[in-house]
């Protein structure tokens, strides 16, 4: 969790808001963690490979490694678990 929020901050932009929100799904009886901003998002075209190792969408800046997404999905699937964008 703290890799996507940490995510969220840094790159949804100045002022963007952020909502971090847990649910029971009824259909499914699973429980879902929400990590929500409102700032331009994964570009359609990089959404396949958001989760691969050292991957950077190409507006990041900053500093980073591109494995904060990777590390997400890994330790989800560890808990029987998917991560979704």
């Amino acid at each position: 969790m703290a890799n996507l929020v940490d995510n969220a901050i840094q790159y949804a932009g100045p002022g963007a808001h952020i909502t971090v929100r847990t649910r029971r799904c009824s259909n499914a009886g699973a429980n879902v963690l929400e990590v929500q901003d409102d700032g331009p998002g994964i570009a359609p075209a990089q959404r396949a490979v958001a989760f691969t190792w050292f991957t950077r969408g190409a507006a990041a800046g900053g500093a980073g490694s591109g494995l904060g997404l990777a590390i997400v999905r890994d330790i989800a699937n560890g808990h029987g678990s998917e991560v979704t964008l």
